[in-house]
């Protein structure tokens, strides 16, 4: 079999690929190339998610796979020159050809890897949803740290993101992240919170283009526009869908960046490890305060009042971690919060505070659980 391309397709191709490569002495730790009815293409796999991509070429001859530890082909590539590439396999032996060097290296089989060529004949068959590669990428970011993602055997129902209706959320038990966009709608999407990176490491290969989401019943495909497929495994379990209140009873505006201070210092004279603050509203002011060994401190931090309300109990208490992770992962420095009071009987339970983001393209919310 001998195999003719440049080493900038290569090394484009294997860019790509080495997202899925991990390190070791498995199968999973290899390189997978392979010639048939004349493409020529690269396959590299971790256990959960999985890539192949097409290569460029001048010449084919011949069809077969091998496979080559990944770590030899970095090392190699990084210190070839921009020339012409030969690839020549004989048996167990590779040789690779370039301007001035033929160097050998030892072929490996490919009997073992997980090659998933009849799931995702079947899965392309069906109409794709198409998104944004950035725009997926960037939504999968920001609901990435509201995922537990080491929730697998109590609360798998936690450990994963997924889009339903409109929607792209991850939660827990006390807070829950979401973006809020047209483009979710029929998307069936579900990744586990360990392989988000590795998702949107490939997704960064797309650079601006679109991409296209294909489901199946075990896994889902995500297809570049040049023809490199990703595919990752689909959790079983599906995450928890909460149904928000769709009227809320207080709505206000403040400034990120003062309402950070604000916490920043109020936190530094708390007793450690403090979760619990509490909140007050008075005319156009947001009163914080947590308890120490010696006082309580409070400091008031300005805001715009959008939507009054008379019924707010005298106190709001919620936990100031939550707040901190969900501020931190908005981009705006002016921030909407709404409130909803949650009454049962007649009785206040306790409610919910949301931080708004609102885009071009999508609303950003997270939603934290207060109580009495």
């Amino acid at each position: 079999m001998k195999i003719q391309l440049t080493k900038r397709d290569l090394e484009s191709a294997l860019s790509t690929v080495m997202v899925c490569s991990t390190s070791g002495t498995d199968i999973y730790s290899n390189i997978y190339f392979r010639v048939e009815d004349g493409d020529f293409r690269i396959l590299s796999s971790n256990g959960r998610a999985g890539v192949i991509v097409p290569v460029v070429t001048t010449s084919i001859d011949g069809e077969g796979t091998f496979a080559v530890e990944s770590w030899r082909i970095s090392k190699w590539i990084s210190s070839v020159g921009d020339s012409a590439l030969t690839f020549e396999v004989d048996g167990k032996k590779l040789s690779i050809k370039s301007d001035k060097t033929t160097l050998h290296f030892p072929c490996l089989g490919s009997d073992e890897f997980p090659f998933w060529d009849a799931v995702w004949e079947k899965a392309s068959e069906q109409d794709p949803s198409v998104v944004g590669a950035d725009f997926l990428s960037q939504s999968l970011t920001r609901v990435k740290s509201f995922v537990a993602q080491d929730r697998d055997t109590d609360s798998p129902q936690f450990a994963v993101t997924e889009t339903f209706g409109n929607q792209m959320a991850g939660a827990d038990a006390t807070i829950m992240a979401q973006v809020e966009s047209p483009l979710w709608e029929g998307m069936q999407l579900r990744i586990h919170g360990k392989d988000i990176s590795t998702v949107t490491k490939f997704l960064k290969t797309a650079k601006k283009g679109d991409v296209k989401i294909y489901p199946s019943e075990s896994e889902t495909f995500i297809e570049r526009a040049d023809g490199a497929v990703f595919v990752i495994a689909k959790p079983p379990t599906e995450m928890v869908k909460r149904t928000l209140p769709s009227t809320v009873d207080f709505t206000f505006k403040v400034s990120k960046s003062e309402l950070e201070s604000a916490m920043s210092a109020l936190l530094a004279t708390a007793n450690k490890d403090e979760d619990s603050m509490t909140v007050r509203f008075k005319d156009a002011k947001m009163r914080l305060a947590v308890e120490t060994l010696a006082n309580v401190n409070d400091v008031e931090v300005d805001i715009q009042i959008e939507k009054p309300c008379d019924s707010l109990p005298d106190v709001i208490t919620f936990s100031p971690a939550l707040l901190t992770k969900a501020i931190e992962n908005t981009v705006q420095d002016e921030l909407t919060f709404d409130v909803v009071v949650i009454r049962r009987d007649g009785e206040l339970r306790g409610g919910l505070f949301r931080v708004v983001e609102k885009n071009d393209d999508s609303v950003f919310s997270v939603v934290l659980i207060w109580k009495i």
